[in-house]
């Protein structure tokens, strides 16, 4: 497996390959679950997608990194289960990254960062160990050159999906349709591979519609690239110090089917 390379720096962890922060050190978890479950309000759309008679729920992320979206959303959505009343309340999360986090490198930083959440802690590193036990077992021989996908479940019907590869070639070969994106990549200036217009097309082809998308960058053009795609988009308030964030909606008259293999 070809580990990130990362660092801790005052402000946060930091990859050495881009020089950007997974997360900072301050208020990471608490800015990343206001950026991500938070705004896209995955536990209550959950829940009545469930009580609608929906499957599954499924959450996509372009830059699963640490895992820590991954699991700040999987306890709301356990939350969200606790109290439902439908037949099925399924989950799928689905992450495309090129270099994950090396979960031995996160093994003393997810105590710190989670700091007094022990029930984010506990989960946190399940999803490391499931991480590391999927990366040791894996036999990419029945696969295309080029990524690797590693699947392990956290509870019945609750399926994590990870894609290792570039993101521009895996997301157009997925055949599904997302609830919300979670657009996690570095920022635009650091890494612009992740915030192309023909990925971002291939995103919104593959989001229910009524989906949601948000991401901690602003720029201009992201926001222009989203909205040519059929989304609409919002310049929300970001977290703390920071001044925006994109959050987008596609429409439900949107109806484009998903491409791909």
């Amino acid at each position: 497996m070809n580990w990130a390379q990362i660092h801790l720096q005052d402000d946060g962890l930091v990859s050495q390959d881009s020089g950007d922060i997974y997360f900072s050190q301050v208020d990471g978890v608490q800015e990343s679950h206001y950026v991500y479950p938070g705004a896209n309000r995955v536990g209550q759309r959950a829940a009545a997608a469930w009580e609608a008679g929906q499957d599954c729920f499924v959450i996509a992320e372009l830059g699963y990194g640490t895992g820590l979206n991954c699991a700040l959303s999987l306890l709301e959505l356990q939350r969200a289960a606790r109290s439902c009343t439908a037949g099925t309340a399924n989950v799928r999360y689905i992450g495309f990254e090129s270099r994950p986090v090396d979960p031995r490198d996160l093994a003393g930083i997810i105590p710190k960062a989670a700091g007094t959440n022990p029930e984010l802690a506990a989960l946190w590193t399940e999803l490391s160990h499931r991480l590391q036990a999927a990366a040791s077992q894996h036999d990419s021989t029945t696969e295309p050159a080029g990524y690797t996908i590693l699947r392990w479940s956290t509870r019945p019907g609750w399926e994590i999906e990870l894609h290792i590869g570039d993101a521009r070639e895996l997301v157009p070969r997925q055949r599904l349709l997302a609830d919300c994106w979670y657009l996690d990549g570095f920022a635009p200036s650091c890494d612009d591979a992740l915030w192309g217009a023909e990925l971002l097309e291939a995103v919104s082809l593959r989001t229910r519609p009524g989906g949601s998308c948000s991401s901690f960058t602003a720029a201009g053009r992201v926001r222009r690239q989203l909205a040519s795609c059929g989304w609409q988009v919002t310049r929300a308030p970001g977290y703390g110090r920071k001044r925006h964030m994109t959050l987008a909606v596609l429409p439900l008259t949107s109806n484009c089917p998903p491409r791909g293999e």
